[in-house]
């Protein structure tokens, strides 16, 4: 839903609507792409994990207010497929790399979180321009804004992995099993999502 921008928006508001963004069921595809890149760290290499999202999120940022500045500009049909696209290469990689997840390597795991946030900035910047315009002060709402995103994907990150924990604890299911299915899964889904949006795009 579109949100008319109040002059008098503080900062905390732009950060609640930054984790509502992100957790909103409407953001499927953000949640889906957390979701993978947490999938090969059940047990261990939350360091890692943690790095993981860090990457992405300073990708995204740049993107963001890059955008949000009109210093760059994508067109908004192509960034909404591109997203599914780095959805399914982030379930790709998982699914690669699962048996040697305790050897990350920048290049293999890092850099391309780092690349996939910076197009799915571009996507929150979509959302969050409109609600800018007028404001004097912009970049406080912006900073906001993505602080928000963060926290609401710190939120899922942590909520995800302990369910994940728990269902393989409850129902013995080999971690192994659980990072394939789970990968191939999400490629599915996102195979569905690039498929959808362009028929919407290019019926």
């Amino acid at each position: 839903a579109k949100v008319t921008l109040n002059t008098r928006f503080l900062f905390k508001e732009f950060f609640v609507l930054g984790i509502r963004h992100i957790l909103d069921p409407k953001g499927f595809d953000h949640m889906l792409f957390l979701a993978l890149l947490s999938l090969g760290f059940t047990y261990y290499g939350y360091f890692r994990l943690f790095i993981l999202a860090t990457s992405f999120t300073i990708g995204h940022s740049i993107s963001l207010f890059l955008s949000t500045f009109d210093l760059v500009s994508l067109n908004s049909d192509l960034v909404e497929i591109l997203i599914p696209v780095t959805i399914f290469f982030t379930g790709l990689i998982t699914l690669l790399t699962y048996k040697r997840h305790r050897r990350i390597t920048v290049m293999r795991n890092y850099l391309p979180a780092l690349l996939f946030g910076i197009i799915h900035g571009l996507g929150f910047s979509g959302y969050i321009k409109p609600l800018l315009q007028g404001s004097d002060d912009l970049w406080k709402y912006l900073l906001g804004f993505n602080l928000g995103v963060e926290a609401g994907q710190l939120i899922f990150i942590l909520l995800f992995v302990f369910i994940s924990q728990a269902l393989i604890g409850v129902f013995r299911i080999r971690e192994k099993s659980w990072i394939f299915y789970g990968s191939i899964g999400g490629m599915l889904l996102s195979l569905g999502m690039i498929v959808s949006r362009m028929y919407e795009i290019y019926p």
